[in-house]
């Protein structure tokens, strides 16, 4: 597959979505201009780290979840998998047959490009097969922000296993006390048991829930994004963003504060009714940076013209220096060193 112009569905500022792809692909879907989940990439925000460190995936130069964190394609809305095709490894030779998982394992974890990820990943079907990759689409894509009524404290999420955590933040946000103090009259505390009986049952019914549940419209834009969601009561709106302290917020044209939730993300509070939530990003220090930019460009232009208008009223001539080397005086400790010399020899 060469380019953009080649993939199954576009991405737009008014149709955002994620893809994820094939182990070795990493960057092909920022090549296709198809935002992914998946990328080779070191330079990223602190939440993305934070993030993956609390569930047990390794993060290190990039982002590599293998199938089996099926939960993640749910929370980061990824709606198509890139599937490359290899040798032998095609759909229609490994599908329904038996598989030894021992050698479809790589560094990170279950190669997609050897196994069947329907197996995998619930929800996932074929619509695409090409020459090099095939195409699935996700039945329970659930679109770019989403109302949560349900939580869990941090304390209580540290009990679990990291892999167990990963499970439950499709149904319910992680929140500190602070949060949960400000927000715990329109939330309610997830059922501690909830966690070990979740299975991909589970899994299907939570992402169905969140498709009721989630942004009518989704657009972005070079500062931030906007989105449009009717809640039938108060909830936390999750957005799959990385927090960082330069987003603000505002929900129906009133700012709202930005809440860092389930160890790196975003969230604001919206009420019952239809709500415009408008995210906006500036590089912390920008501004005032600027200002100190500005302010000391106009004290060096200032400081230039006084100059210049100084240096007329004095009106001072050009010259030059020019130095007469014989007629310096020769230095004394140098000259009697050199007449030693002189003596020894005579």
């Amino acid at each position: 597959m060469n380019g953009r112009e080649n993939v199954y569905e576009a991405v737009s500022e008014d149709n955002f979505f994620r893809t994820d792809i094939s182990d070795d692909c990493d960057n092909y879907p920022m090549l296709w201009g198809l935002p992914s989940m998946r990328a080779f990439q070191s330079v990223v925000s602190t939440s993305i780290m934070e993030f993956y460190d609390n569930i047990g995936v390794q993060r290190d130069v990039a982002s590599r979840p293998d199938v089996t964190h099926y939960t993640l394609r749910g929370l980061f809305s990824v709606k198509y998998f890139y599937r490359e095709v290899t040798d032998g490894c095609a759909i229609d030779k490994i599908s329904g047959k038996t598989q030894d998982i021992s050698d479809k394992t790589g560094k990170n974890g279950i190669n997609a490009s050897k196994v069947d990820i329907r197996e995998y990943l619930p929800g996932f079907k074929l619509v695409e097969s090409g020459k090099n990759f095939e195409v699935y689409e996700n039945e329970l894509y659930i679109p770019m922000g989403f109302g949560y009524d349900t939580y869990i404290s941090e304390d209580t999420a540290k009990g679990f296993l990291k892999g167990t955590r990963e499970k439950l933040l499709i149904k319910a946000l992680v929140l500190s006390d602070e949060q949960i103090e400000k927000y715990g009259d329109i939330l309610t505390e997830m059922s501690p048991t909830l966690p070990h009986n979740f299975s991909r049952t589970s899994y299907e019914r939570a992402c169905h829930e969140k498709q009721r549940n989630c942004s009518k419209s989704f657009s972005y834009d070079s500062h931030g994004f906007t989105a449009d969601i009717e809640l039938k009561k108060p909830e936390l709106v999750f957005f799959s963003v990385p927090y960082s302290e330069g987003w603000t917020a505002s929900v129906n044209g009133k700012p709202a504060d930005v809440e860092k939730v389930s160890y790196g993300f975003m969230a604001v509070k919206a009420d019952a009714g239809d709500n415009k939530i408008e995210f906006r990003y500036e590089t912390p220090g920008f501004r005032t940076g600027a200002c100190i930019s500005l302010g000391a460009g106009g004290v060096l232009i200032v400081y230039l013209l006084i100059m210049r208008l100084f240096d007329k009223k004095r009106r001072f001539k050009r010259f030059t220096h020019s130095y007469d080397y014989s007629s310096l005086e020769k230095v004394s400790a140098s000259e009697i060193y050199t007449r030693s010399f002189i003596k020894k020899d005579k």
